[in-house]
This record gives C-alpha cells, sequence and structure tokens, in this order.
C-alpha cells in the first residue's frame, strides 16, 4: 500500500467515526430537546423521534401516524368511520386533536361523550338508540368502532322468533319503539284492512307460523260466530274488517225495510230476535211499543209526531199547527214540561204568567205582560228594557251593572237617583252630593275636577301628580285647607323655621333640593 493509499483510509475511517459520533450526539441532542414522555402506548417509539417526526424538512406527521394506524388511514382513504365520515377528522393533522408528549398516562384521544356526534360515524343514532348508554352497545374492553351494527349483535335475547325470520329486524321494526312494525303485509296474499291491520302477528299467526296461514274468516272467528253457524261461513256477506258489529248487509237493496235515521245505528238483534232474520215487522209499534209513553191515545202512526232520525225530535209543527208559536228557549222544551195533563186535549193559557208566577220575581207589581222586559231567547241575561228611556240614563260603568245593585227591590220603582244613595262618600258629604262635578260614570277613580280653575291654588312642578290624599288629609271643608307651604313640609324643613313661612323664596315646586336665593 502507498502512503497516499494510507491516508485515504485513515481519511475514511476518521470521517466514519466522525459521521458515528455526530449521530449519536444527534440522538441525545433529540432526547434532551423532547417536550415530555410520550404515552404507554408509544413508548417503545420514544427513543425513535423519526417514527413519527421528519428531521430537517417539512412536517409530513400525518403519513407517519397513518404508517402505524392503519384502520384509520383506511377509514380516510373510505370515507368510512368517523375518521372518514367527519370532514375536520379527515383533513386535519393528526395533532390538531391528538397532542402527545403529555406523559405517560395522558389522554391524547379526547373522546367527550357528551359533545361527541354519532351521526359521523357509520352507525347514526335513530329513534331510541339516542336514549341509550354508550355501554349498552360497545362491549368493555374494547375499542368503540368494534362494536358490530347488525340488530342481532344486541338484540339476540329479544327475538321472540327466534331466528326463524333472520337477522334482518329492520325490515319489519324500527329504531323508534320495538313494537311499531312497518312490516307491509299488504304486500303478501292476505292485505290487511280494517280491525285487522291493528291485530297482533301472533293473533293468526300461532306458533311463529307465517306461511300457509289460512285466509278463511272462519278459520279464526268460529269461535265469535254468534250464529252458531246457522248463517254459513261466508261472513263477507254481511260483514266487514273495518268492524265487525258493522254489517255489510244492504238492509235497504235487499228487503222491502230500508234503514233510515236511528234504524241504521241499531244492532240486528235489536229487530230480529232469536236469530229469526226473517221476521218482518212493519209498523212502529211492533217494536215500540214498550216506548210509546202516550200508552196507544194517539194510535200506532207514530211517525205523524216522531221521525226515524231521532225518537226525542218531534215533527209536529207547533208554531203553524197551534196559536202559540215556539220561540227561544220554548223551542228547546220537551212537551211535558208544558202540557202536564192529557198532551193536546189540555187546554192552556198563552200568557208569560201561566207558566212563570213562580219565576215572578216582581210578584206582580210588574204587571203581567213579561214581554215588555223579557223575551223568549233568555229569562235573565236577554232583558230588552232600554233603560235609557227612564229618567236615570245608563252610561260608563253604570251600563255593566246589575238591575239588583241599584234595586234593592225587585218593584224597581222609587229607586233615588242620588249619587251617594249607592256610592260610599269618602267625603263624608263635606262637598255636598253632587259628585258628578268632580265624578264621572266611567271610573270612580276618573276625575274631571281642575284643581287649577276652581281653585286659588295651582298644581304646578311635583304637585302635579300627587294623590288627593296626599295633602288632604281629613276630609275637605270649603277653606279650610292652608296654602302655605309649611301646612305639609313642616317636617321637610331643614331650617326649624329660623327662615320663615314663605319658601318659595328659595325653594321651588320642582325640585325642593334647587335653591334660587334672592341675593
Amino acid at each position: 500500500m502507498t502512503l497516499n493509499g494510507t491516508r485515504e483510509l485513515k481519511g475514511l475511517l476518521f470521517f466514519a467515526l466522525l459521521m458515528m459520533m455526530t449521530n449519536a450526539y444527534a440522538a441525545t441532542l433529540e432526547k434532551l430537546m423532547m417536550p415530555g414522555p410520550v404515552i404507554e402506548g408509544h413508548a417503545r417509539e420514544e427513543d425513535k423521534c423519526t417514527s413519527c417526526h421528519a428531521l430537517g424538512s417539512l412536517p409530513d406527521e400525518n403519513t407517519r401516524c397513518l404508517k402505524c394506524h392503519e384502520r384509520i388511514d383506511k377509514d380516510r382513504r373510505n370515507v368510512q368511520g368517523y375518521h372518514g365520515r367527519s370532514s375536520s377528522a379527515r383533513k386535519n393533522e393528526c395533532r390538531a386533536c391528538h397532542s402527545e408528549h403529555r406523559g405517560r398516562d395522558a389522554d391524547i384521544i379526547g373522546f367527550n361523550r357528551q359533545t361527541f356526534n354519532h351521526n359521523q360515524t357509520d352507525f347514526r343514532l335513530r329513534g331510541d338508540h339516542r336514549n341509550q348508554a354508550c355501554e349498552a352497545c360497545h362491549k368493555p374492553r374494547k375499542a368503540y368502532h368494534e362494536a358490530q351494527h347488525g340488530c342481532h349483535s344486541c338484540h339476540k335475547d329479544d327475538d321472540t322468533h327466534r331466528e326463524k325470520l333472520g337477522k334482518r329486524c329492520g325490515t319489519c321494526h324500527n329504531e323508534k319503539r320495538w313494537k311499531l312494525i312497518t312490516f307491509n303485509h299488504n304486500k303478501t296474499d292476505y292485505p290487511l284492512k280494517g280491525k285487522h291491520r291493528k291485530a297482533e302477528c301472533n293473533t293468526c299467526h300461532i306458533n311463529e307460523r307465517y306461511k300457509n296461514t289460512p285466509d278463511k274468516c272462519f278459520s279464526c272467528h268460529s269461535v265469535n260466530d254468534r250464529h252458531n253457524g246457522a248463517q254459513g261461513r261466508d261472513c263477507g256477506k254481511c260483514h266487514t274488517p273495518r268492524n265487525w258489529d258493522a254489517g255489510a248487509f244492504d238492509h235497504d237493496r235487499k228487503t222491502d225495510f230500508p234503514l233510515k235515521g236511528g234504524h241504521k245505528e241499531v244492532e240486528c238483534e235489536a229487530c230480529h230476535l232469536n236469530q229469526k232474520r226473517h221476521k218482518k215487522a212493519r209498523s212502529c209499534n211492533d217494536c215500540h211499543s214498550d216506548d210509546d209513553r202516550h200508552n196507544g191515545q194517539f194510535g200506532k202512526r207514530c211517525h205523524t209526531c216522531h221521525n226515524d232520525r231521532e225518537w226525542q225530535t218531534i215533527r209536529f209543527r207547533h208554531n203553524v199547527d197551534t196559536k202559540f208559536a215556539l220561540d227561544g228557549k220554548h223551542k228547546q222544551l220537551a212537551c211535558h214540561d208544558c202540557h202536564s195533563g192529557n198532551l193536546y186535549t189540555q187546554s192552556l193559557k198563552t200568557s208569560c204568567l201561566s207558566c212563570h208566577k213562580s219565576d215572578d220575581v216582581h210578584k206582580g207589581k210588574q204587571g203581567k205582560s213579561c214581554n215588555k222586559c223579557h223575551n223568549p231567547a233568555g229569562w235573565i241575561t236577554k232583558l230588552r228594557f232600554d233603560h235609557d228611556l227612564t229618567h236615570f240614563p245608563l252610561n260608563g260603568m253604570h251600563a255593566t251593572t246589575t238591575c239588583e245593585e241599584c234595586h234593592e227591590s225587585a218593584e224597581y220603582k222609587g229607586t233615588s237617583r242620588s249619587c251617594n244613595t249607592c256610592h260610599d262618600d269618602f267625603h263624608k258629604k263635606s262637598l255636598g252630593t253632587k259628585c258628578q262635578r268632580c265624578h264621572t260614570p266611567n271610573h270612580w277613580r276618573i276625575w274631571q275636577f281642575n284643581h287649577d280653575r276652581e281653585t286659588d291654588f295651582i298644581l304646578d312642578g311635583e304637585h302635579r301628580g300627587l294623590e288627593c290624599a296626599s295633602c288632604h288629609l281629613e276630609p275637605l271643608k270649603p277653606g279650610s285647607q292652608s296654602r302655605g307651604c309649611l301646612a305639609c313640609h313642616a317636617d321637610d324643613d331643614s331650617h326649624d323655621g329660623q327662615f320663615g313661612l314663605d319658601c318659595s323664596r328659595c325653594h321651588n315646586t320642582t325640585d325642593f333640593r334647587e335653591i334660587s336665593l334672592p341675593h
């Protein structure tokens, strides 16, 4: 080996040694610069900074994270799972949510049950699933993404069909309520109509038998056959699925007795006793003899007064066939309310008092012509008496009072028109009996008294908004109220009277604290 060759070899060895020292120094330097320990799951990579970080270049940490977290990488690429469906988790840097170097026991996942949006996962929470705790679906010591999506994974014990109908529970059930069935039975050979729609599945499908179920009425309803087979097995001739008791038999077309009015609502047995369907009842009395309150005195032609819509509704034309037209409340009365004797033959008077004498609170003092004030529309509330045509027109609040509030006697005559007859005089008659000088009928507290015009004490400043009783402590008497300031403000005089009685030399009524000294 030449001298130059020896020098080159030594140089290479020196350079290699220098590089080893540099790398060792760099690793030690990185360890010293590490902000803190990583979590326990990353501990084995703690001495390998480049497993997560790139040296000497722009950060490309996501690629390094996803190299280990392959499941999350797959979710992001396939837009599935939380990290794939959440736009922020799919696009942002991993460290935006998962910050490392915070200690072995640090929680870098940051999972918050209260704020987590489950709709950004592959299993949206709908219906009753929203009310379940996480542990109901996510088993202990298993990752959240390992939870199965199939109904049977959670509801196997709830499957009353014992897997006879498969594991796709969603075909019939939904998340809102387990017993709320969405199976469309109308797509089968037996569409459900009427009451059949509300029947439970096991009512017809005994022992989970869903195939070859009999579809004839008699196969299910033989125990309900009140005819005991006398009418055959074709129940559909008379009955419908809408209502077992509501027959489909067309009585109007197939018989000579069309059903009208109330007859449409009665049970078949009400007329056809003991299954004798062909018994012919033609006259009203054949069925309604026990209902005849007239005991036959008007014959058997009930339809002269009654109709088949409602037994109580009378078609007798009282307004045409009698001299007493029924108006107002009279229309609502039963016949026997007025005709207490033999109906239609009893001679009744048509005056009000012939029926309402016991209701006359006036005891005859207002005469027998009740219709001067009252009318048939309403005995009490529908008065037609016009009080404004009397000597005392009703204005303001007087128009809302009842008669008894002013007229203590039902005779209504001789009632005083003076205000203090009804109203308590707060002034104890010191201002006379002409209350209308200050008050109005609109409201007792609405004043029309002008203090500035009718007295020699003008109300200005703070005096203008005061209540009368603030100054007039005793019942008013003409000329009895002093106009001096100290009559009301003696207790407010901080000068103890040393500046005299004329406070207005310095003070004003707008604000007692405003001073205008007479210099």
